[in-house]
């Protein structure tokens, strides 16, 4: 966004002088906004509406009130024999009047320096208008105030905006070199991280073999469960009251005999 410098409004100076000049702006000024000759102005208003206006809300309806004034120009006279300083107003090319002087001396110096550019706008004040009289009962028009025109200036500095936008680029470029240098950091990162968890796994599985190799050759022999020793004891009651029973019933006594004999032998196997 351009800086901008000073906002000043003055009035233009000297406007009586140029008479012919400022009723040929005014004319042009109406026409540029669109307004025919023959209305007289004042708004492009009715007769009828004018009366309602002035009569209900007793206002002054001037002559050239509302009018846009966009052709207007700020040109510095040099060969002025009377002030060195002095700016001329011009609207379209109708010069109309000056700046003030305390006004030009102080933004002289912009008119010779491409950085700064001026921002214009312009108002009709005064001029003839329109009001109730409450005597005659009807809208009169006054003539009794001269044409002036009030300027608000804005001066900018242009400069401004590339130095913004130079400092933009330096920030933009700061942020990608950053970014780049982050995602390289952020890769390396990864990179330790994972060679970190590798070796790790390495070290953790060697370690494991070894854990292993030496809890099996430090490990005691394992004891003979009790449950064992339980159908040990059984299995040979078995064995023995089969044999005694041969004799008696050996269609029972042999296959129990044989059965205790079979489990006692896988039992020892285990």
């Amino acid at each position: 966004m351009q800086k901008t410098v000073e906002k000043i409004l003055f009035r233009v100076a000297g406007v009586t002088k140029y008479k012919k000049a400022v009723k040929e702006a005014c004319n042009m000024i109406a026409e540029d906004n669109g307004i025919p000759e023959y209305s007289k102005y004042y708004g492009d208003l009715s007769a009828k509406e004018i009366r309602e206006e002035v009569e209900e809300y007793g206002l002054k309806v001037f002559k050239y009130r509302d009018l846009d004034i966009f052709n207007i120009e700020l040109i510095p006279e040099t060969d002025n024999k009377y002030d060195p300083n002095a700016i001329k107003v011009l609207i379209f090319d109708n010069h109309i009047g000056y700046v003030p002087a305390t006004v030009s001396k102080s933004i002289r110096k912009y008119f010779d320096d491409e950085r700064y550019h001026f921002l214009i706008e312009c108002e009709i004040k005064g001029g003839p208008y329109k009001e109730w009289d409450d005597y005659e009962e009807k809208v009169v028009i006054n003539n009794d105030l001269d044409v002036g025109f009030e300027i608000y200036l804005t001066i900018v500095d242009s400069s401004q905006k590339e130095v913004i936008q130079s400092e933009s680029s330096e920030i933009i470029d700061d942020n990608i070199f950053n970014k780049e240098v982050t995602k390289t950091e952020s890769i390396e990162t990864k990179t330790t991280e994972a060679e970190h968890i590798e070796q790790n796994i390495v070290s953790d599985s060697f370690a494991d073999i070894v854990n292993e190799i030496n809890l099996s050759e430090t490990s005691p022999k394992k004891k003979l469960p009790a449950n064992k020793i339980i159908f040990s004891a059984l299995y040979l009651f078995l064995v023995f009251f089969g044999v005694v029973g041969i004799p008696i019933a050996p269609f029972l006594a042999v296959p129990l005999t044989a059965w205790s004999l079979y489990k006692l032998y896988k039992l020892f196997r285990k």
